[in-house]
Parts: structure tokens; sequence; C-alpha cells
């Protein structure tokens, strides 16, 4: 089963401007999860439910990677303010460690169609997508590291099958992976593309929630421990 990480939801669009710097001064203490986790858990659930073989896809393409969070959206696109395509099902951002991320788009065009005309326009929304996606990691966000993200596009119905790859046509090089300093930095640099007044919609609160809950999450293993630590001083 896909583990999930716990959103908190009911964040206003007027986010303190104080809240918001006091996060981003606690990037280098968050660490990724263990596991691979997919977010936010409430929308994974129902995407799940309405397509059986997507949490299976996820699982088995998860099952390499020892720790990252997957970002789940209706339409990473029209969360970037581009234009939505009618035949993906969702889109999922991958963030792990010692690799490249990767765009992940889901659709429910067979394979057959994929290589009609719906194929060349889900490739350019994809490519399309990945690439606004990195514009405003560096412009909004401030990421100042090498910036790349593969595109893949799986059809999940009736079975899951990889339609386009790539990393097949421009592979990146060996600096372009993800390392522990870097991961915290493309985090950050994502929270603040998406919590930029251009581009602030669910997702970013959804995004943003995440933060907020491993940063209590932070606090409290760590009043755990000062309090055992005190208490074996008297």
């Amino acid at each position: 089963m896909v583990q999930y990480k716990l959103f908190c939801h009911g964040l206003h669009r007027t986010f303190p401007v104080l809240y918001f710097y006091n996060l981003l001064s606690l990037f280098p203490y968050l660490v990724l999860p263990e596991k691979v986790t997919c977010t936010p858990e409430n929308l994974c659930k129902e995407v799940f439910s309405q397509h059986e073989r997507l949490e299976q896809l996820l699982h088995k393409e998860m099952l390499s990677l020892s720790q990252g969070v997957l970002i789940i959206s209706k339409s990473w696109s029209l969360d970037l303010g581009l234009q939505e395509n009618q035949e993906v099902i969702c889109d999922g951002l991958l963030i792990s460690q010692d690799r490249v991320p990767v765009l992940y788009t889901f659709v429910g065009v067979d394979e057959g169609s994929f290589l009609n005309e719906s194929g060349c326009k889900l490739k350019s929304y994809s490519n399309l997508t990945a690439r606004t996606l990195k514009q405003k990691l560096v412009k909004l966000g401030g990421y100042t590291g090498e910036v790349g993200i593969l595109t893949k596009i799986y059809c999940v119905s009736p079975e899951a099958i990889l339609l386009y790859d790539s990393s097949l046509e421009l592979p990146y090089p060996e600096n372009y992976c993800l390392k522990t300093q870097t991961v915290t930095d493309l985090l950050k640099a994502l929270f603040i593309a998406l919590n930029s007044p251009k581009s602030l919609n669910l997702l970013a609160l959804s995004f943003s929630m995440s933060i907020i809950s491993r940063v209590c999450s932070l606090f409290s293993r760590l009043f755990s421990f000062l309090k055992i630590f005190f208490s074996s001083l008297f």
C-alpha cells in the first residue's frame, strides 16, 4: 500500500507573513520522510478510489526509492496558470533523493489513441508543465542549483502502460540528481514559488499545511527529547 502523509486543510488565503518567513528558516532542519509519501491525503484517496490501477502503479514505481514525497494534483498545469487537458486524470511531482525530480501525468487514453493527435497534445502538456515549473522554481523560488524535471505519461486504464518517458530522449547528467542539501533547497523553492501572489491556489495552501505539519512533528520530537534529557538531570 502507498503510505500517506497527513495533510492539514483549512489554511486561509491570508497566510501570515510572519509564519511564512519563520517556516523558511526551519527548512534546513526538515528531512524527507523515510518512505515515499503521497500527498495530499484526501485527494490521493479520492483518485485511488476511482482508479485502483493508479495506486498499484505508484506502489510499483516507488518500490526502488528509500524516501521522497509525491505531490498529487488534479492538474499541475492548471495550478501553474496553464491550460488543463481533459484527458488527464491527475499529475504527480516526485521529489526524491539521488534522483532527478519526475512529473508524472496519468491519463485515461489507451495506447492506440496516444499514437494519434491526443498523444502530441499530452506530451506538449507534460513538457510545458515541467518547463514552467522549472522556471518558477528559479525565478520565484530562488533555486540556484541545477534544476531538471523528467516527465512520464502513464495510461492507467484498462491497464497501466508507460506511454512516454522524456529520459529516453533527453537524459539529465548526474549532477542534476538531488542530494540531501539540494532536496531541502528545492522544497524551499517550491514552497516560495507556490505561495507567491502569482501562484497562490489550493495546491499551494495544501503544501504549506504539509510543511506546518512536519514542523509541528519536528518540535514535538524536540520537546520530548528535552523533557527526557532534563528529567535525567534531576
